[in-house]
């Protein structure tokens, strides 16, 4: 990710981030823009895009491959908002600009939805699902293993203590 400037600390990553409670900030700045490279070539139906808190999008547009697929974006501040912008992006990026003196941009969430047909889109849904799954059954075996130890608890069992998880009607 690379961006115009940045305020402070407010890095244009936080923008991706999906675990960071941070947004990315721009100065004030003539024409700020945000910009994020792709990995690869990837073909796009939309982005999503949060705002900051007091940073509204006004008369902003998104670029593919150096063209505008989307002009006058206008998205309140702290909104989140889908904006087409349908395309391959055979150079690897996508841009959010704003256009006019004295203006700031505040990114919270940048997210690009890919077409289903881009091949490359498919294996990374089907990563994410696996990875999803994974956490899930996880989730599950930590939930039932805690409402077991629970129910134990009640019936008088003890768990990591001295007698090693034993109840104490069977000893």
């Amino acid at each position: 990710t690379r961006c115009s400037t940045k305020l402070g600390d407010n890095k244009p990553e936080f923008a991706i981030d999906p675990t960071s409670s941070r947004c990315f900030k721009s100065n004030e700045e003539k024409n700020p823009w945000f910009r994020l490279d792709l990995g690869s070539a990837r073909t796009i139906r939309s982005v999503e895009i949060t705002t900051a808190p007091g940073y509204p999008i006004k008369n902003g547009y998104v670029v593919l491959n150096g063209a505008t697929c989307a002009s006058g974006v206008e998205i309140p501040a702290d909104t989140t908002k889908e904006v087409a912008c349908a395309g391959e992006a055979t150079d690897h990026d996508i841009e959010v600009h704003m256009d006019g003196k004295d203006k700031k941009l505040g990114i919270c969430t940048f997210r690009v939805s890919l077409d289903p047909e881009d091949e490359d889109a498919q294996d990374i849904v089907e990563e994410i699902e696996d990875l999803s799954a994974a956490e899930d059954d996880e989730e599950a075996s930590v939930a039932q293993q805690l409402a077991d130890e629970a129910a134990d608890r009640e019936e008088g069992c003890e768990f990591g203590g001295s007698n090693g998880g034993v109840c104490a009607d069977e000893s």
